[in-house]
């Protein structure tokens, strides 16, 4: 369901753009800013649809979902208590990769069009990474609260096997056919401009093929976590290890005026240091105990 409306708020948001950009259908050129509006028409439309969905016959009777709209303060205050630092990793997360993008470009204009490139590329392999991550999440979260972690486990596991599987992959490509990958990257750079950028990719795509088995383990672990409740550790360990092992490590390579790759190989050990601590502490088996909504919380008051 979530896809399929997340598919129609892209539709929506093509045609809009289309028609928005170039002035069809009687609507004046806009250009940038008609890209803009059809972002935000795509976005409403998503949101329309899923408030239907929502509120149709079917889910009303099935989830009640026109009534308990009265604020419980206890199971508002734990889902903001488990919900804040879930958010907060995401924040820095994406913090610590925008300073470290930063940084690397001040190592010239060939190693930040490389960073950039391999960034894009990473991201390619990334995102479905984040979906088995998310079904990792959900499933441990209904196990949890089935009380039966044992499936959980088994769950998290079965994810594993997953995810490695699928980095295996990702990795292989990205060391046996980095010319290929890279050339599909040109655009409207001049030759000589994307030479440069495509000398250094090739060394960054190995630091990437290097990390992705443990960037699985990462999310896999990382996730069950989070969706055990015990997301006050993930942002914990988020924020004390970006900072030493890969931020100020890449300033220093980039005070004393050295090699892009090692900035790469800075956040290759970040990952991994985030994966060994994700894993230790799954092994160590508190989550098991950790409810995000427990079972006084989650029923709902007679009316």
């Amino acid at each position: 369901t979530v896809l399929g409306i997340e598919a129609f708020g892209t539709l929506i948001n093509i045609v809009l753009s289309v028609v928005l950009i170039f002035g069809h259908l009687g609507f004046p050129e806009m250009g940038i800013a008609g890209a803009g509006w059809g972002t935000v028409g795509g976005s409403v439309a998503s949101a329309l649809l899923a408030l239907w969905l929502f509120f149709r016959p079917r889910e009303r009777a099935e989830f009640n979902t026109l009534a308990g709209w009265r604020l419980e303060p206890g199971l508002f205050g734990r889902l903001m208590k488990f919900g804040g630092p879930a958010g907060g990793q995401v924040f820095l997360d994406v913090l610590v990769f925008n300073v470290f993008t930063q940084l690397v470009g001040r190592l010239g204009d060939a190693a930040m069009g490389a960073t950039t490139l391999t960034v894009r590329l990473n991201m390619i392999a990334f995102l479905p990474m984040m979906g088995l991550g998310q079904a990792i999440c959900i499933l441990v979260g209904q196990r949890l609260g089935g009380d039966r972690p044992d499936l959980a486990e088994k769950s998290v596991y079965t994810g594993l096997r997953w995810t490695v599987g699928y980095m295996t992959v990702v990795a292989a490509i990205y060391l046996f056919f980095p010319g290929l990958i890279v050339s599909l990257f040109q655009g409207g750079k001049s030759p000589a401009e994307f030479e440069a950028i495509a000398a250094i990719v090739p060394g960054l795509l190995v630091c990437v093929a290097v990390y992705s088995l443990a960037d699985a383990m990462c999310l896999t672990f990382g996730f069950a976590l989070r969706g055990a409740g015990d997301t006050r550790f993930v942002t914990l360990v988020t924020f004390c290890l970006a900072w030493p092992i890969m931020v100020l490590p890449t300033y220093l390579v980039v005070k004393s005026g050295g090699s892009v790759n090692w900035a790469w190989w800075f956040a290759t050990a970040h990952i991994f240091a985030m994966a060994t601590c994700f894993y230790l502490r799954f092994r160590g088996g508190k989550w098991k105990t950790l409810r995000v909504i427990e079972p006084d919380l989650g029923e709902p008051e007679d009316s």
